[in-house]
């Protein structure tokens, strides 16, 4: 797990396109797949990822799908589809067509009283 810029320790500023995000979350897959120490712990890398997201996170996880060969699918849980406009400045729809363009696996997660996602929102979409 780790936190995009800007959120809990993590330094930074949000890109608020959510392209500055979108990079760190394909620097955070190629970390994973060359392996790399932190801390004095070796971390070996992996050959398969299998993104998640949740709210924000599972619309630059849905964005960058298709750009990590080795990522096999994502899990978007609460995606905000009604909301993509403002949290990405009018990027949010062209990010959605990637993710639902995609023939990787997907699976999308939402509560039944969550107030920017819901089946009906996602049908239309």
């Amino acid at each position: 797990r780790f936190n995009f810029r800007g959120v809990g320790r993590s330094s930074g500023w949000s890109g608020l396109t959510g392209n500055a995000e979108r990079d760190d979350l394909r620097a955070v897959c190629q970390f994973l797949l060359i392996g790399a120490t932190i801390g004095g712990v070796k971390i070996e890398p992996v050959d398969e990822l299998i993104l998640v997201g949740y709210s924000f996170g599972s619309v630059i996880t849905g964005s960058v799908l298709d750009e990590v060969d080795a990522v096999k699918g994502a899990c978007a849980i609460s995606y905000p589809y009604s909301v993509t406009w403002a949290l990405c400045l009018w990027n949010g729809s062209s990010f959605w067509k990637v993710f639902q363009l995609s023939a990787k696996k997907k699976l999308l997660v939402y509560g039944d009283h969550d107030n920017f996602s819901s089946k009906a929102q996602l049908d239309k979409a």
